[in-house]
C-alpha cells in the first residue's frame, strides 16, 4: 500500500528518480562533511598541529636556503674549472696548431730533399765503416 502511495505521488508531482538519486547523494557526502567538521572543531589540539607544521615547514626552507648556498658556491667553483679547461683547450689548440706548421715544414725538407732515407743511411754505414778502418 505504501509502495502503491508513493508511486501516485511521484506521478502526482512528477518526481524524476534519478534527481531523488543525486539529492541523496549530495545530502550524505554534506553529512560526512558536517560531521568532519564537528570533529575537528571539537579536536583541541588543532591549533598545536598547524603551529608544528609552520615550525617544521619553517626548517625546511632552512634547509633549502642552505642547500641553495651550496649549491650556488659548487657552481661557482665549477664555473672556475671550466673556464681553466677553456684556457687549456685554447693553449692545446695553438700548440697543435704549431706542430701542423711544424710537421709542414719539415715535411717540405723531405720532400726537397735530394738523398732519400736509403741513401742517407748508406753513407752512414760507409762513414761507420771508414771510421772503423781509421781507428784500427
Amino acid at each position: 500500500m505504501n509502495a502503491e502511495l508513493q508511486s501516485r505521488l511521484k506521478d502526482l508531482y512528477e518526481v524524476d528518480a534519478s534527481k531523488l538519486e543525486s539529492l541523496a547523494a549530495e545530502n550524505k557526502a554534506l553529512n560526512e562533511q558536517i560531521a568532519k567538521l564537528e570533529q575537528e572543531r571539537e579536536e583541541p589540539n588543532h591549533l598545536v598541529s598547524w603551529k608544528k607544521l609552520k615550525t617544521s615547514l619553517q626548517a625546511d626552507v632552512q634547509k633549502y636556503k642552505t642547500y641553495m648556498s651550496s649549491l650556488e658556491s659548487l657552481l661557482s667553483v665549477l664555473d672556475q674549472k671550466l673556464s681553466g679547461l677553456d684556457e687549456e683547450i685554447g693553449r692545446l689548440q695553438s700548440e697543435c696548431e704549431a706542430m701542423r706548421q711544424e710537421n709542414a715544414r719539415l715535411q717540405n725538407i723531405v720532400d726537397n730533399q735530394k738523398y732519400s732515407v736509403a741513401d742517407i743511411e748508406r753513407i752512414m754505414k760507409k762513414m761507420s765503416c771508414i771510421w772503423q778502418q781509421l781507428q784500427d
